[in-house]
């Protein structure tokens, strides 16, 4: 795929994501008023209606949709301004007269770039005004109603030869943070680099341009006149003379490197020691590829000071105008960066960067006259009123169904109805049952959920995988026995296991009582998180996913036993309630069928949850 293609394809996604994002506001304002409504009027606990109530209001926006555009649903944006107005830092004007001579040829909008050299930021910046400038350039506290939003980065990174003798020590230990500064006064041996007994000379070359300069500068604590090296005034030049001298160490911007580049005819990216421990553990091995190294920059496990945000900082509201800018900066706009010296956003963060917009910049409907406002209320009042008789009609059909709880049912363990599930915050939920949680360090901890625990009952026995052992989300990663009868668990993310519980060995109890703390199961090196998790839930949207769950498991519990009793099987599937460990008194035949009718359809992944 072209770069042309690809970046519309970015654009594209970038979009309807904020458009799902949009809608979903105003979704989820009706869908409190309703869920009010049913409290009132409908009988029993409120949850059974919620799913039922969401999916009738997306088919009644959808088809209100169009009407409401027309007829002013959204109000009248005010006029764009003659003049949008950005304020620029001294050292980003370049990139910010590009951003905005690009964009006034692609919208017609006209910009005016101001360069100041004191940015007002933190409480002085004024309603309307959208400065650009670098991380180390904003003083203080984020203000009440000030937003910060990434638009790109300044990436200073170290290249060697792929043809350095020492490549394979190089890349199994890395170079420390300590060392490294001993490149800038003098010319160490790679022993003194490595810690080890190696001869050879480490000579210093360097991209002779100001954002190089300071990140070298900074990182290792020299002046910047005090910094020694051979300083080469294009990249191309740098390259070649680390190419030929396979002994050197390279200081670069990140965007001159292109990725067919780093290869084992050409370059390296340098590995760097980032603990000092003297081996590059799991969590810093970002340096395989260029793909790799950006992910592990944007999540932290580069060094901070060979590396500087560059942010877009506003105080709301603004003008559509602005927002509009904003939105084409960090979607389209992105294509500008790499020609100026600096590094685009991953797909992830212009993703995240868009949903910020969207809710940052979602208007208050705007009074534009009598006429607009009555036919807004009027077109409300439809959509509450046909929500308000759909409920009324399934008032009448479960007022018809006694929800009785069969005597087959009937046991001394407690009704469960997922009202007292635990569902930690931060956690990520995938539909078959598992979890995963990122710690500080960059691994993931992956688990059982607590609401699988209680369908089937005390956890007896573990089948894992080992240490070492690589797994593809949605491959099968653990099995749950509860007295020889199993349950097949899927990943949630590919990865690496690491570790697993050693608590568990002791006390498989553990995965019971506390199965998001001392319970978990494995910890894992992952390699697509910022992709996969968009493809499991938060603790909220994974409540309403059980919700449908345990309906589908009371279908399900109906129909074994509509087997042996029909006439019990209606009345657990309108109202019965499932009781605690549902499935440790059944057949061995009955977990069989639970994994292929409840757990294994919800591997599949449909194309709207990757958008």
């Amino acid at each position: 795929m072209s770069v042309e293609k690809c970046n519309t394809v970015e654009s594209i996604t970038i979009q309807v994501t904020t458009c799902k994002i949009q809608v979903n506001n105003v979704l989820q304002a009706l869908a409190s008023l309703l869920v009010w409504i049913v409290t009132e009027i409908t009988p029993g606990p409120k949850e059974k209606y919620i799913e039922t109530m969401k999916k009738i209001l997306y088919i009644l926006f959808t088809i209100m949709l169009p009407a409401a555009s027309a007829y002013g649903l959204n109000g009248i944006s005010p006029a764009d301004p003659d003049s949008l107005v950005i304020i620029s830092a001294p050292a980003l004007k370049d990139l910010v007269t590009a951003w905005s001579d690009d964009y006034m040829k692609s919208s017609g909008q006209r910009v005016e770039v101001r360069t100041v050299s004191n940015i007002p930021v933190s409480g002085d910046l004024k309603q309307g005004q959208i400065c650009i400038l670098q991380e180390s350039e904003i003083k203080g506290d984020i203000a009440e109603n000030e937003t910060r939003i990434v638009v790109g980065r300044n990436i200073v990174v170290p290249v060697i030869s792929a043809g350095n003798p020492y490549l394979s020590e190089i890349r199994s230990h890395g170079v420390s943070p300590a060392n490294l500064k001993l490149l800038t006064n003098n010319q160490p041996t790679w022993g003194k680099l490595l810690n080890g007994s190696q001869e050879n000379i480490a000579r210093l070359h360097l991209l002779n341009t100001e954002s190089v300069i300071n990140a070298v500068s900074e990182f290792t604590g020299a002046e910047m006149k005090n910094v020694n090296g051979v300083q080469h005034s294009s990249a191309i030049d740098l390259f070649r003379a680390v190419s030929t001298d396979v002994y050197s160490v390279g200081f670069c911007r990140l965007s001159d490197l292109q990725p067919e580049m780093v290869s084992p005819d050409g370059l390296a990216i340098l590995p760097i020691d980032k603990n000092g421990n003297g081996i590059m553990d799991s969590n810093e091995d970002i340096y395989t590829d260029i793909t790799a190294f950006t992910r592990g920059v944007w999540i932290g496990k580069y060094p901070g000071a060979l590396y500087s945000n560059i942010y877009s900082v506003f105080v709301t509201p603004v003008p559509e105008s602005a927002s509009k800018f904003m939105n084409w900066m960090i979607t389209d706009g992105q294509n500008i960066i790499a020609a100026r010296g600096y590094s685009s956003l991953i797909l992830n963060e212009r993703i995240s960067g868009a949903a910020r917009l969207a809710n940052v910049f979602a208007p208050p409907a705007v009074e534009a006259g009598g006429q607009n406002i009555f036919r807004t209320l009027v077109i409300f009042i439809v959509l509450v009123v046909a929500g308000i008789l759909i409920i009324s009609f399934i008032r009448r059909v479960i007022t018809k169904r006694q929800a009785v709880v069969p005597s087959g049912i009937a046991s001394d363990k407690p009704a469960f109805n997922g009202s007292s599930l635990v569902l930690p915050k931060g956690v990520f939920f995938d539909k078959t049952h598992t979890w995963a949680f990122m710690e500080q360090d960059g691994s993931v901890k992956v688990g059982v959920d607590d609401f699988l625990l209680h369908i089937t009952g005390p956890v007896t026995k573990l089948k894992l995988k080992k240490a070492g052992d690589k797994v593809k989300r949605g491959e099968e990663i653990l099995s749950v026995i509860h007295n020889g009868k199993q349950l097949n668990l899927y990943s949630p993310v590919t990865g690496v296991i690491k570790e697993k519980n050693p608590s568990l060995d002791a006390n498989i109890a553990l995965i019971n009582s506390s199965p998001y703390a001392s319970g978990w199961v494995y910890r894992m090196e992952p390699e697509n998180w910022q992709r996969e998790n968009q493809l499991l839930f938060m603790a909220e949207k994974h409540s309403q996913f059980i919700m449908n769950e345990i309906v589908k498991i009371k279908d399900f519990i109906a129909g074994l036993m509509n087997r042996e009793n029909p006439e019990m099987s209606l009345a657990l599937q309108d109202g019965g309630m499932l009781r605690e460990g549902v499935l440790s008194d059944m057949s061995p035949e009955a977990w069989e069928e639970f994994q292929t009718k409840i757990i294994d359809p919800s591997r599949t992944v449909w194309f709207y949850e990757i958008i």
